[in-house]
């Protein structure tokens, strides 16, 4: 077992009924972890069934230690599990500093909380053990601008990644109106070499059977010509 005073820490949505996800300082493979996750999870189904009192803050003792809960207006429910003689007031500054950095955002879709915000959980909670309450001041310090920093790395990343993305759908948008314009403009070429294609044909047609005309009316002129002299 860890002789970490500090242990466990869970949070829960009481709107969804749903844990966003926990961290153990043992592991999530340990014994102690998987007990803590069990009193966890009895713990959050009895707020939501009794709708307890939100920014309420709750002890709850047990032979090794004690749970400490408390639910904020936005229905984020935390737990921590701790030794039974560790301050409860520095718990609870955990949790309130644990919230206004809004790891309780900081999730995967099905998966739960992220490593980034387990990483922060982890160094928050070791912060605490070790006496550096300078860190969860609400005036802002290292820890808030290292939080900060990454979460807004992050941001940044994905944002810049939507803007390439957005980028090169435009480029693809141009090319396929160019090929558009370009199809277009030899349809209609095609159009009118037909129609002019047409004409030549109709012109052609009549010339052919004006001079058909033509030279049958000569010989028409000329045989009569013939006939008549032959007479006379």
């Amino acid at each position: 077992m860890s002789t970490k005073p500090i242990k466990f820490i869970f949070l829960g949505n009481t709107i969804t009924s749903k844990e966003i996800g926990y961290y153990s300082i043992n592991g999530d493979d340990d014994l102690d972890t998987k007990s803590y996750i069990n009193d966890a999870n009895n713990m959050f189904e009895q707020f939501i069934n009794k709708r307890g009192e939100l920014e309420q803050k709750n002890k709850i003792k047990k032979s090794n230690g004690c749970y400490y809960h408390i639910t904020y207006p936005n229905n984020i429910f935390y737990l921590v599990f701790a030794e039974t003689n560790f301050n409860e007031g520095v718990i609870y500054d955990m949790i309130d500093f644990i919230h206004r950095q809004g790891i309780c955002k900081m999730t995967e879709r099905g998966k739960g909380l992220t490593k980034l915000a387990k990483d922060n959980l982890k160094n928050i909670m070791k912060d605490v053990i070790n006496k550096k309450p300078d860190n969860m001041s609400t005036s802002g310090t290292t820890r808030d601008n290292s939080l900060l920093s990454q979460v807004q790395g992050e941001i940044d990343n994905v944002q810049i990644e939507m803007k390439e993305n957005i980028k090169k759908a435009l480029v693809n948008v141009d090319e396929v109106n160019i090929m558009s314009d370009k199809s277009l403009v030899i349809h209609d070429g095609s159009l009118m070499y037909r129609n002019l294609a047409a004409d030549y044909r109709r012109k052609t047609w009549w010339n052919s059977k004006f001079f058909k005309f033509g030279m049958l009316a000569i010989g028409l002129i000329i045989v009569a010509i013939i006939i008549f002299w032959a007479f006379t």
